[in-house]
C-alpha cells in the first residue's frame, strides 16, 4: 500500500491546523489547541506519524516542525510532547535531524516557557522565534 504523504488538519475554533507533507517538506502545527476531546485530534496524527513518516524516508536530511500556538490546554500539551517524541523517534529511524521551531509572541512568556519545557523534556533541538506581529 502507498503512503499517505501528506496529513491536512483544517484549523477550527479549538483545534489547530495540522500540515504535514513529506515530499514539500512542511511540519506545521498553528493556531489554538484547546479541544474538548484531544484524543480524537491528535490520536490519528500520531498515528500518521509512526505509520506514514515512519515509513517513508523523507526525501530531505532534516525536518523542521514548525509549532505557532496561540494558546493550548494542559492535555494538548501532553499531545504535543507525544507528536514530538514520535518525529524524534523517526528520525532516529531515518537518521536525519529534527527541528523544532517555537514561535511565540514577544510579550508572551508562559508560551516561551511552555516551549521550553517541551524542549526540556523532549532533548530535542528547539529554536525560539519571537514575532511582535
Amino acid at each position: 500500500m502507498e503512503a499517505a504523504t501528506k496529513l491536512y488538519l483544517k484549523e477550527t475554533e479549538d483545534t489547530p491546523c495540522i500540515h504535514f507533507d513529506i515530499n514539500a517538506n512542511i511540519y506545521s502545527i498553528k493556531g489554538i489547541s484547546v479541544p474538548e476531546n484531544s484524543h480524537k485530534i491528535y490520536d490519528p496524527v500520531i498515528t500518521w506519524i509512526n505509520d506514514e513518516l515512519g515509513n517513508v524516508k523523507p526525501p530531505n536530511d532534516s525536518i523542521t516542525l514548525q509549532v505557532n500556538l496561540k494558546y493550548f490546554s494542559t492535555t494538548s500539551a501532553k499531545y504535543l510532547l507525544k507528536i514530538i517524541t514520535a518525529f524524534s523517534n523517526m528520525c532516529l529511524y531515518h537518521q536525519i535531524k529534527l527541528t523544532v521551531n517555537w514561535y511565540y509572541h514577544e510579550e508572551d512568556e508562559d508560551m516561551h516557557d511552555a516551549g521550553d519545557l517541551l524542549h526540556k523534556l523532549s532533548g530535542i533541538n528547539f529554536v525560539f522565534k519571537q514575532y511582535t506581529e
